[in-house]
């Protein structure tokens, strides 16, 4: 009679890590989706800006002289301020998209009153945002947030790492859900004082579920919202590395 073989387990200490790191960023501000719709009847129309510094079309060497900057509202896909500029305007190509938010914000925040700011993680950029526009006593106060596609990459990529190593074989199985549950954690979270802790309490919900466990998380998410699971390739939890 044949026995059914045991789902194999990776050590969870090295992948804990990725938890850890990525809930770093839940402290201040949530991430948002690229596809968020907040629209609310009743309220004045506030656009939300995701930002984008792509290269011109003018050859190589024109391409790393000279980039565009868009500031486009993500709700209805309008193109709210293009600004172009050299990068010799600034000490490093790094700088140059801290100073294309500045300017183009200087010239919206006149005439717009803007909600939200959508970026990519750039450590610039926040501390700009946190000391210019995060607090109510501010002349133009913005919530900044991440978009969920750049920080969902970041996890991707540590993940992919991890599972390299023969321990951590089956790490690699679970790559594809822990990006689509960062996304999920992001979409399913309604707006609302407490939706960053909301967020985050999902998002280290998924170091409890990759082990099998589907209850008792505490917080603001105390048990997983799936179906009966089939049995698939668990993480055992609590072991430490070979």
């Amino acid at each position: 009679m044949p026995v059914e073989a045991a789902p194999p387990v990776v050590q969870k200490k090295s992948s804990a890590a990725v938890f850890r790191e990525f809930s770093k960023h839940f402290e201040d501000s949530a991430f948002t989706t690229r596809t968020l719709s907040s629209r609310k009847e009743g309220l004045k129309y506030q656009p939300e800006l995701r930002p984008d510094a792509v290269p011109t079309l003018f050859g190589h060497s024109e391409t790393q002289r000279k980039r565009k900057q868009d500031l486009a509202d993500r709700r209805f896909g309008r193109l709210t301020k293009r600004r172009r500029q050299q990068s010799n305007q600034v000490r490093n190509s790094h700088a140059m998209e801290l100073e294309g938010l500045k300017r183009g914000l200087q010239k919206i925040c006149g005439t717009v009153n803007t909600s939200h700011l959508i970026t990519d993680r750039h450590a610039s950029v926040k501390k700009y945002m946190l000391d210019r526009h995060s607090k109510p006593h501010h002349d133009h106060q913005i919530i900044h947030r991440f978009d969920v596609w750049h920080v969902a990459k970041g996890v991707g990529k540590i993940i992919d790492a991890a599972s390299k190593l023969k321990r951590n074989a089956t790490l690699s199985l679970w790559s594809k859900s822990i990006t689509k549950h960062m996304y999920w954690c992001s979409s399913s979270s309604p707006e609302g004082p407490n939706r960053a802790q909301l967020v985050k309490d999902k998002w280290v919900s998924i170091s409890d579920h990759v082990a099998d466990i589907h209850e008792g998380h505490g917080g603001l998410f105390p048990k997983c919202q799936h179906d009966q699971l089939v049995p698939r390739a668990w993480i055992k939890k609590g072991e430490e590395n070979q």
